[in-house]
Formats: C-alpha cells, structure tokens, sequence
C-alpha cells in the first residue's frame, strides 16, 4: 500500500504487476509506465478526467501496450441488499468486529 500523498510511486523507477488505485489523481501515461509487461491497473476511485483517460484511452494502450488499463465497474445487488437490510432490522444478524484500528 502506498500513500499517494506523500509519494509519487510512479517516479520512482519501479514496476508493478498489479496496481489497484482508490485515489485515481495522476495520469493514465503515469500509471502505464509504472505497470510492468503484461501488469494490469485497476481504478477503483478517481478523478473524471482519469475515468475519461481509461475510457477512451485504457482499451487502446491495452491492446497495443501489453497492459491492461481498466475501470471496475459495480453493480449494487439489490434483492440481496434487501434480504440482509431486513436480517439487520430483524435482529437476526449483526455485525463482527475481530479488531480496531486507531486512526493515525
């Protein structure tokens, strides 16, 4: 795990097989050359000029580059969402906590 704001990972000269990106704030050119042949890049969060670099971008660097460049897309499963809602308010499922974290 890397904390985007405090390094900038793809400077640093080192590559990647897979990079899973929350934060989505540097460019696709960015995250291309810090994939190593054959790595993937997976944006999970970002900015819209970013979704928009993959969108028209990502499927064009793929084919031609080696590397995947990709969004994950979700979509929310409503009927099951509901069942769980409902064994919530039931009182017939709760919530496991094994261990907190502090924040800093």
């Amino acid at each position: 795990m890397i904390d985007y704001s405090e390094e900038d990972f793809t400077k640093k000269g080192q590559s990647y097989d897979l990079i899973l990106d929350v934060a989505g704030s540097r460019s696709i050119f960015d995250y291309k050359r810090a994939l190593n042949p054959k790595g993937i890049y997976v944006m999970i969060g970002g900015t819209t000029s970013l979704i928009l670099q993959l969108v028209l971008l990502g499927p064009m660097i793929s084919k031609t580059e080696n590397k995947k460049m990709t969004i994950l897309i979700h979509k929310p499963n409503k009927k099951d969402q509901n069942f769980l809602k409902e064994l919530f308010i039931a009182g017939k499922c709760a919530p496991f906590i094994g261990k907190s974290f502090s924040l800093n």
